[in-house]
């Protein structure tokens, strides 16, 4: 494979880094909507507003296999036996990414593996 062909892997993170942002910066103007001082909504409308928010939500994580209302995965990753205070590499962050992917879909024992080479790297 040549430097100018990436992996689809590569490919989502980049696609991703691009677009997640957008949303965020959307969400958080659309949560502007809710300044009284700015705006006069009705309690439907507000509420209307956010069952739209949450159906999206649930729609894209049924796309990704998580499962409807799931509730987040926090995950503590003991940092102690890293050995370097250098960012992690790209293809390590992507390990540690994958690995949290498995542990939302309740794969642990793959989400431990990956987690821990991306550590390691």
């Amino acid at each position: 494979m040549t430097d100018k062909q990436e992996t689809k892997r590569q490919a989502f993170q980049r696609i991703r880094d691009i677009r997640l942002p957008k949303i965020l910066k959307s969400v958080k103007l659309l949560g502007n909507l809710s300044r009284k001082n700015q705006y006069k909504y009705t309690p439907a409308q507000a509420i209307a507003l956010v069952n739209s928010l949450y159906k999206a939500v649930d729609a894209i994580a049924k796309l990704f296999g998580i499962q409807k209302n799931a509730q987040p995965v926090e995950v503590i990753v003991n940092a102690t036996k890293v050995k370097s205070s250098q960012p992690l590499s790209h293809d390590a962050r992507a390990d540690i990414e994958w690995g949290l992917g498995f542990l939302i879909q309740g794969n642990k024992s793959e989400a431990e593996i990956l987690i821990k080479r991306g550590l390691s790297k």
